[in-house]
Formats: structure tokens, C-alpha cells, sequence
């Protein structure tokens, strides 16, 4: 099909018009003529722009969460979403978390201690009056993937 506007290039773009009062009008035209027209270009390009800008977007496939509503929330829609935003959202999230992993919650009255450094502390004791040389660099390993939070 050639272009409505120069009737020589052959058509590539459909061009749907709806007027105010409802009335719809279709035309083809060429990539030449639409760069021609400023009104038609302009709303081309907004509309690439706008295409290319949500297909940039990270979204969780579970909850459907964006990155840019997590900027605005700071709340997560799943628990999958901290997957999925590891790499953008890793540097906030340890500015209120001592780190950027969710370790879970330690059931109350489970004799479990609460302080980590405590519990190093005693493995470390330990290790060091038995002179157990392999759970000392266990401990020294874990302890720098902690650190770097591995």
C-alpha cells in the first residue's frame, strides 16, 4: 500500500485518527512523511518513548510491584520482590537492616540467643580452647561472607 501524503514510498505506518465528536479516520503513511509532520512525529516519538521506558522496567512477576513503587513505598508486594530488585534496592535496604538478607525471625522462648556476636564469640571461645585450627578458619570464612554479605 503507497503513503497517503507522497503516494511513492510504500506505506509502514498506520495512522488512526478519532475526532472529537467520535469520528475515526485511518490513513497510511511512510516514515518519511511522518518525520515531515510535526504533529504526527511529536506523538510518534512519545509514543516509542513510553514503550521503550516499560519495557525497561523491572516488575515483579509475582505481585506485579514495580521498582519505581518500591522507591515510593519502601514496602515490598512479595517476598520474591527482594529478588527480583536485589541489585537496585541492596544499598537502601541496609541502611535500616544490618543486612541485605532475610535471615527470619527466632521464635520467642526458644533458647535460641539473639545476639549474633554473642553466639560467634562462644564458637570462637571454644575453637580456640581446643584448638581446633578447621572450625576457627570455618568461623574466620563465615564471618567475611557475613561481612560482605554472600
Amino acid at each position: 500500500m503507497l503513503c497517503k501524503y507522497c503516494n511513492k514510498n510504500s506505506a509502514n505506518l498506520l495512522c488512526i485518527e478519532i475526532s472529537f465528536n467520535g469520528k475515526v479516520s485511518s490513513t497510511y503513511c511512510c516514515i518519511d512523511c511522518l518525520k515531515k509532520n510535526p504533529e504526527m512525529s511529536a506523538i510518534f516519538e512519545s509514543f516509542v518513548k513510553e514503550k521503550l521506558s516499560k519495557s525497561k522496567r523491572k516488575i515483579c512477576p509475582l505481585c506485579g510491584l514495580t521498582l519505581q513503587e518500591w522507591r515510593q513505598s519502601c514496602f515490598a508486594g512479595c517476598a520474591y520482590c527482594y529478588k527480583i530488585f536485589r541489585q537496585q534496592i541492596k544499598k537502601e535496604i541496609k541502611k535500616y537492616h544490618t543486612g541485605s538478607f532475610h535471615r527470619g525471625k527466632i521464635p520467642y522462648g526458644a533458647g535460641v540467643k539473639t545476639d549474633f556476636t554473642e553466639d560467634i564469640e562462644d564458637k570462637m571461645r571454644r575453637a580456640v580452647m581446643t584448638s581446633n585450627i578447621e572450625e576457627i578458619k570455618n568461623i574466620k570464612r563465615y564471618l567475611n561472607k557475613f561481612i560482605k554479605n554472600e
